[in-house]
């Protein structure tokens, strides 16, 4: 606990909160039963859901002691969690730059329990949830994206929607991949926007391949975004390397088609892509982009 820092009596402050407000709570679902709970789960369960038994104490607990009772449980929760981070890292063989970026988040995890806004600490918080995932482990750190360390491409998206015209997807899967999992999944938080540049990606992929030569089952990585849509090198010509960095190192990138979600984030903050849009001259589609094992180490081997 000493390299992440003090937690400066905050479990007991919260404890005594919930004494006060909930005095049975805890006795009725210990801290380390809902851990024991998350831990049970299955492996490739993606990081933003909770399993059934949790999802109902959550509302349960919500609607007898009040959203504010259950955000003090989840800040008890998060630093039962830190606590316990050396034992739950001993036997995973993380990097050392990994383990810096761990112990550098879960410090400001520490220090935002007092600071961060009402309602950030309930289950449809996904920053909570990314929270909550890295003081389990299940996501990493890696600078400009965190990392689901189980991961899993669904095998229907190499049959339906847009993959049922792209054969090279099941192809490139058969031939680099070897299977649809165990794969790291990148997945965006935007308190990492420093990173989101061309060095810290390269930095980011960098750590990737650290993982991946401490991990031999994972056979690569991969992400879906309207950021590696090739219309980019048109429309936003600065964010293209999001796809050709990779690509241009053995990466595949297949279309998945058109969303609402990746409509309304693509044209977040971009007068250019906006009108673009109004114009009919963008229309923004998510993109899987697959950077294999052997592609990725040898990448990294040439940055070293």
């Amino acid at each position: 606990m000493h390299e992440i820092g003090s937690t400066e009596g905050a479990p007991a402050a919260i404890r005594q909160r919930l004494a006060s407000a909930a005095p049975e709570l805890l006795r009725e679902f210990p801290i380390n039963a809902y851990i024991s709970a998350l831990d049970a789960s299955d492996e490739y369960s993606p990081y933003m859901l909770l399993p059934p038994r949790i999802q109902g104490w959550c509302s349960e607990a919500r609607g007898r002691h009040g959203a504010d009772v259950l955000e003090d449980y989840h800040r008890l929760l998060l630093l039962s969690l830190v606590e316990s981070f050396e034992a739950r890292t001993r036997a995973r063989g993380y990097p050392e730059s990994i383990l810096e970026l761990l112990r550098k988040y879960l410090r400001v995890v520490v220090a935002q329990l007092a600071r961060n806004p009402q309602g950030f600490y309930l289950p449809e918080n996904d920053l909570f949830l990314k929270d909550l995932g890295v003081c389990r482990q299940t996501l990493l750190p890696c600078g400009a994206q965190l990392v689901e360390r189980r991961a899993a491409i669904p095998r229907s998206w190499s049959w339906k929607g847009g993959f049922r015209r792209l054969p090279g997807f099941a192809l490139y899967v058969a031939s680099h991949l070897r299977g649809f999992r165990p794969l790291y999944q990148l997945h965006m938080d935007s308190r990492l926007l420093l990173e989101f540049n061309p060095a810290g990606w390269e930095r980011c992929y960098r750590r990737i391949a650290e993982l991946l030569v401490s991990d031999p089952a994972v056979r690569g990585v991969f992400g879906a975004s309207w950021w590696f849509d090739p219309q980019l090198e048109h429309v936003s010509p600065r964010l293209a390397f999001l796809r050709t960095l990779p690509e241009s190192n053995g990466a595949r990138v297949f279309r998945i088609g058109e969303r609402e979600a990746a409509t309304k984030f693509a044209l977040a903050n971009s007068k250019q892509r906006q009108e673009l849009y109004a114009q009919g001259r963008y229309r923004p589609a998510d993109y899987l982009l697959v950077w294999g094992r052997e592609d990725l180490l040898a990448w990294a081997n040439t940055r070293a």
